[in-house]
C-alpha cells in the first residue's frame, strides 16, 4: 500500500515540477525582434549614393549590438532591417553617416532613437519606420513619419 500511495506522490510531483519547469523556462527565454527602417537620402535636392546606415541594440551595461549595416543605392533610397535576440523589448538606435556638403574625410552622423512601436517579434519587420525624403544639407533631424509606416 505505502509503494501504491509513494508512486502516485512521486508521479503528481513530477508533473507538478515539470510544468513549473516549462513556465520558468518560458520567462527567461529569449525571443527574435526585428525593426525595419527605409528612406530616400538627398544631398542639395539630389538623390545621395553612399549614405551609411547602421542599426543597433541600445544595451545600458555593455557595448551596443550591430543590428545590421546598409547603404543607400545610386537614387538615394534604403530599405533595410536588423534583428537581436533579447529578452525585454529591444531600443533601436539608428546612425546615419553621410558626405554632403563635408570636405574631408570624416563623416557627419546623425544618431536617431527609433520608437519602440516598430519593433515586432520575429525575424522579419511587420511595418517599417519610413524616414521620408531627408535631405541632408539641412539641420536634419530624423523622424518616423506615422502616417507613411509601411505595413507588411
Amino acid at each position: 500500500m505505502h509503494w501504491k500511495n509513494f508512486i502516485i506522490f512521486l508521479f503528481l510531483n513530477l508533473s507538478t515540477n515539470i510544468y513549473l519547469i516549462e513556465s520558468l523556462e518560458s520567462l527567461f527565454t529569449r525571443s527574435v525582434q526585428t525593426v525595419g527602417i527605409k528612406g530616400v537620402f538627398l544631398c542639395n535636392g539630389k538623390p545621395l549614393e553612399h549614405v551609411v546606415l547602421e542599426l543597433y541594440e541600445k544595451d545600458t551595461f555593455s557595448f551596443d549590438d550591430l543590428l545590421n549595416r546598409a547603404s543607400t543605392d545610386l537614387m538615394g533610397r534604403i530599405t533595410f532591417y536588423g534583428s537581436e535576440k533579447e529578452f525585454s523589448t529591444i531600443r533601436p538606435l539608428l546612425k546615419v553617416g553621410h558626405f554632403c556638403n563635408i570636405k574631408g574625410r570624416n563623416m557627419k552622423q546623425i544618431d536617431y532613437n527609433v520608437p519602440q512601436i516598430y519593433v515586432n517579434i520575429g525575424d522579419v519587420p511587420l511595418k517599417y519606420c519610413d524616414l521620408g525624403v531627408v535631405d541632408l544639407s539641412k539641420d536634419t533631424t530624423l523622424q518616423c513619419k506615422s502616417n507613411n509606416s509601411t505595413k507588411i
